[in-house]
């Protein structure tokens, strides 16, 4: 995406904010560092939503998933480059900061199984 960014996290009740505004801030002091600019990099506050299911989270999953697909930004949704779904369904090397655990866990079976219902749920829809 070019004008914001998809997250899901799981935190400890409170974290998020502290989170996010350590996230934020680091970026934008690079962002006005290398454009010679001042101020904030981002128009709005974060915006955060409760996961409270199983069904929830499959559903916010897909949505961050293929939103780059849907904007356009790239043909398949393990092609966009800031996404941890290539390694999810075992397309490449998972990044060692993201736990799929949670998400597999919604499909039954062996890793490689679950990991190609995952794909069938975000790509054949």
């Amino acid at each position: 995406m070019t004008t914001h960014y998809h997250l899901i996290v799981e935190v400890d009740d409170g974290a998020l904010p502290i989170g996010m505004h350590a996230l934020n801030f680091r970026y934008a002091c690079h962002f006005n560092a290398r454009h010679r600019m001042r101020g904030h990099a981002f128009g709005a506050r974060y915006d955060s939503v409760r996961i409270d299911s199983d069904e929830h989270l499959l559903a916010a999953f897909k949505y961050t998933v293929r939103n780059p697909l849907e904007a356009g930004l790239c043909t398949r949704p393990e092609d966009w480059p800031w996404s941890s779904y290539a390694g999810t369904i075992g397309k490449t090397v998972q990044h060692s900061f993201v736990d799929d655990a949670r998400v597999l866990d919604c499909f039954d079976g062996p890793r490689e199984l679950a990991a190609a219902r995952l794909r069938s749920f975000v790509e054949l829809s």
